[in-house]
């Protein structure tokens, strides 16, 4: 989260698409029960509601290594 927030990085794409589904910010149910527990304070949900919407602007890994691969092969028929 705090990567995706000072810069988007590519590697953060693919860190999240390695996540299970269960596990990511999306699925958080808001309850609280951990905001409670956080020594530093940190509102957990809605940290977690604004990592999920931050998520959905990023491109998955797979549509990052198509364009790679696609820059690639236009470079390469440059070339020739």
């Amino acid at each position: 989260y705090n990567e995706l927030k000072v810069s988007a990085a590519m590697s953060i794409s693919m860190q999240l698409d390695a996540i299970p589904e269960d596990k990511m910010p999306s699925a958080c149910i808001a309850c609280g029960a951990c905001t409670h527990a956080c020594p530093q304070g940190i509102n957990v949900p809605e940290v977690m509601a604004d990592f999920a919407e931050r998520k959905k602007s990023l491109p998955s890994w797979r549509e990052i290594s198509r364009q790679r691969e696609e820059a690639a092969k236009k470079l390469a028929a440059e070339k020739k």
